[in-house]
C-alpha cells in the first residue's frame, strides 16, 4: 500500500480524537447554557456519537503502542473505519444539513489517502451508493436538497481522487512502509556492524575504488596513529606509507597488498613494512579483499565497488622472526668453520700421498668425510634460506640471454647424469616450433635460436637449476634427465624433467615448503636437508617468476620455472642503467679513509 511516513498518520489520529475531544467540550457547553432542542438537533451530537468517539480515542491510544510500528496501514485503516462512522452517524443525526460535518467528512476522506486508494474510493463508493438508493426511494430520504447532496458527493469525489494522487505523486516514496522497515533493519545491522567492527582487534579499513577511506575501525586509528574522522575521507596511501616509498613507487613487487587489489580486482595478500602518523615503523599483515558489483562474485578491477583491508601487527612476530634467523645464521656460520676444518683433516687423510691407511680404516673415514660434506651442505642451505627469509639474500641482477645460459649449464650438469648411467638432453624451443637437442652424439639441425633474455643474478638461476637437476638425478634410478627452454613474448620457461617415481599429488602442495620431504621409501634412502626447493622458490619469487611441478607416480616429475621475459624496450633502458652504475666516480676522503 502507498502512504505517508508513520509519523504523519500518528498526527492524524491523534487530530481525530482532538475532534472527539472537541464535540464533547461543544456537548457540555450546550448543557450548561440550555440551548435550544433545535440548535442541538442541528449539531447532533448524542450519546451514541460521543460513545464512538470515546471508542476510536481508546483504539488510538492503545493501537500506537501495539501495531502502529508493525501495522501502520491497516492500524490507521480501523481507526478510519471508527471514525468514518461516527461522523456519519452525526451527519445522519444533523439531518444531513449541517455544511461543517458535511466538509469534515471531505477532508477525511482526502487524508485517506494517505493509505492508498481502497480506502478514499470505498468511502466515494459508498457515499453515491446511498444517495442513490434514498433517490429510489429504497433509503430514508435525507433533509438536504438533492442539489446539495449532489454537490457535496461531488466534492467528495473529487477529494478522494486528489487525497490518492496526492499523497501518491509527491509524499510517498514508493511503498513507504517497506522503506521504512528496511530503513529500521538497515539501522539495526548498521549497529550490529558497528559493534563487530569496533570490537574486532585487527584494524578493518573500507576503500572505495578511488583509494578514499570510507570506513575505518578503531584497531585501525589506534595501530596507525590516526583519528576516525581524520581517516575517513582521505587518500588511503596518506595513512598506509610503506617504510620505502621510493621503492614501492618504481617496483610492482613492493606495492602494498591494496594497490595490487585495486590494480586487479583480486584478493591479495602482503607483508610489509609502513610508517605511521607518529612516525614508528610497523610490520603490517595486510589482507585486501574486492567487494565486487558482479552477483557472480567474479573478480575483476572494472567490477570493484571497494576493498575491505584487514591490518594485523606482525611486529612482534617479525622481531621474533629476525632473532631466530640470527641466531640460525649465527650457528651456522660458526658451525660451518669447524665441519669445514674436519672435511679438509678427513681428505687429508683419504689421501695416499699424505698417509697410509689400511682399507677397512679408508672405508670409516669415507662415510665420514661423506657425512661431514652432508653437514656442511645442511649449514649452507640454513644460511641460505635464513637469508632469502628475510631479504639479506645476496642479489646481483644482469641481463642473461639464457639460450646459451641453459645450453651451457646443460653441458656442466651432463657428468652428474652420466656418472649415474642416465641419458641428457637439453631440448630448446624455437620461434618456429622446432627443438634443438643438445644430446651428446645426436645429429643436429641448424635452426636459428630466439633469444630469450631475463633480468636476474646468474649464479642463483643456476643454483636453482643446478639444485632441481641434482634432484632428478638423485631420484631417477634409469632413464633420461632432460633440461628444456622455451617462452613467449611475456615470458620465459625452463623445466627439468625426470624418469623417476614420481611424486604423490598429496605432497605436491607442500613440496616448496620449509624441511618439507616427501616420505616413502626412496627418500629414507637418499640424504637431503628438505631446504633445496624452499630456496629455489625463494630465489624465483625475488624476480617475480613462479615455479611448480606436474608429476604421475610411476612416470616422473617434470619442474617449471616461469620468469618475465625482457622486450627489447625494456633491454636498452636496462643496460643503459647498468653502464650507468659502472661510471666511475672519484671516492671521497670519507670513503678512502
Amino acid at each position: 500500500m502507498q502512504h505517508v511516513k508513520i509519523s504523519w498518520l500518528r498526527r492524524l489520529n491523534y487530530s481525530l480524537v482532538g475532534v472527539t475531544v472537541l464535540l464533547f467540550t461543544v456537548h457540555i457547553i450546550f448543557n450548561a447554557i440550555s440551548v435550544s432542542q433545535a440548535v442541538k438537533a442541528h449539531w447532533g451530537i448524542t450519546s451514541l456519537i460521543l460513545t464512538f468517539g470515546v471508542v476510536h480515542a481508546i483504539y488510538v491510544i492503545i493501537s500506537d503502542r501495539l501495531t502502529m510500528e508493525r501495522y501502520p496501514w491497516a492500524t490507521t485503516f480501523v481507526s478510519f473505519l471508527i471514525y468514518a462512522f461516527m461522523n456519519a452517524s452525526i451527519i445522519e443525526a444533523s439531518g444531513n444539513t449541517n455544511v461543517i460535518y458535511r466538509l469534515s467528512y471531505i477532508v477525511l476522506v482526502f487524508l485517506m489517502g494517505m493509505i492508498g486508494s481502497i480506502t478514499p474510493f470505498t468511502a466515494v463508493f459508498i457515499t453515491w451508493l446511498v444517495l442513490l438508493l434514498s433517490i429510489a426511494g429504497i433509503a430514508t430520504p435525507t433533509k438536504a436538497s438533492l442539489t446539495f447532496n449532489l454537490a457535496i458527493d461531488s466534492l467528495l469525489t473529487v477529494a478522494g481522487l486528489a487525497g490518492w494522487f496526492i499523497f501518491k505523486r509527491y509524499y510517498v516514496g514508493g511503498g513507504n512502509i517497506e522503506t521504512e522497515k528496511l530503513a529500521g533493519i538497515l539501522k539495526e545491522e548498521q549497529f550490529k556492524s558497528s559493534i563487530i567492527l569496533e570490537s574486532i582487534t585487527d584494524g578493518v579499513i573500507i576503500i572505495n575504488p578511488k583509494g578514499t577511506i570510507q570506513i575505518m575501525n578503531k584497531s585501525a586509528s589506534d595501530m596507525l596513529g590516526w583519528e576516525q574522522d581524520e581517516a575517513t575521507g582521505i587518500d588511503y596511501e596518506m595513512l598506509l606509507k610503506p617504510a620505502e616509498e621510493t621503492a614501492a613507487k618504481k617496483d610492482d613487487s613492493k606495492k602494498t597488498a591494496i594497490a595490487l587489489s585495486l590494480e586487479t580486482g583480486k584478493p591479495v595478500q602482503k607483508i610489509g613494512l609502513f610508517k605511521t602518523h607518529t612516525k614508528e615503523t610497523l610490520y603490517l599483515d595486510i589482507v585486501a579483499s574486492p567487494i565486487v558489483k558482479n552477483k557472480d562474485g567474479s573478480h575483476d578491477a572494472t567490477n570493484l565497488s571497494g576493498i575491505v583491508a584487514v591490518l594485523r601487527d606482525v611486529s612482534d612476530a617479525r622481531a621474533e622472526e629476525h632473532r631466530r634467523a640470527d641466531f640460525v645464521s649465527t650457528a651456522s656460520h660458526e658451525m660451518r668453520t669447524p665441519v669445514a676444518a674436519i672435511e679438509g683433516y678427513l681428505a687429508l687423510a683419504l689421501n695416499d700421498r699424505v698417509s697410509k691407511i689400511d682399507g677397512k680404516a679408508r672405508g670409516y673415514l669415507e662415510k665420514a668425510h661423506e657425512s661431514t660434506q652432508h653437514l656442511g651442505k645442511l649449514f649452507q642451505d640454513l644460511l641460505t634460506s635464513t637469508k632469502a627469509e628475510d631479504g639479506r639474500l645476496t642479489d646481483h641482477p644482469s641481463i642473461i640471454e639464457m639460450s646459451s645460459f641453459t645450453e651451457k649449464a646443460a653441458e656442466d650438469l651432463r657428468f652428474t647424469a652420466e656418472k649415474k648411467g642416465l641419458h641428457m638432453q637439453f631440448v630448446m624451443g624455437t620461434h618456429e616450433g622446432e627443438t634443438v637437442n643438445a644430446t651428446r652424439g645426436a645429429s643436429s639441425t641448424k635452426v636459428v635460436k630466439p633469444l630469450y633474455y631475463v633480468h636476474a643474478d646468474p649464479e642463483r638461476l643456476r643454483e636453482v637449476i643446478t639444485n632441481l637437476f641434482d634432484n632428478a638425478v638423485k631420484y631417477t634410478e634409469s632413464g633420461t634427465i632432460s633440461l628444456g627452454l622455451t617462452g613467449n613474448a611475456e615470458v620465459i620457461q625452463i623445466s627439468v624433467n625426470d624418469t623417476g617415481p614420481g611424486i604423490p599429488a598429496s605432497d605436491i602442495p607442500h613440496l616448496f615448503q620449509k624441511f618439507y620431504r616427501v616420505d616413502n621409501t626412496a627418500t629414507r634412502t637418499i640424504g637431503g636437508t628438505g631446504l633445496g626447493l624452499f630456496i629455489c622458490a625463494k630465489i624465483i619469487e625475488m624476480y617475480n617468476g613462479r615455479i611448480w611441478v606436474e608429476s604421475q607416480l610411476g612416470k616422473g616429475s617434470t619442474f617449471y620455472i616461469n620468469l618475465p621475459r625482457v622486450s627489447q624496450n625494456k633491454l636498452a633502458s636496462i643496460q643503459a642503467d647498468d653502464a650507468n652504475q659502472n661510471t666511475v666516480t672519484p671516492l671521497s676522503s670519507e670513503e678512502t679513509s
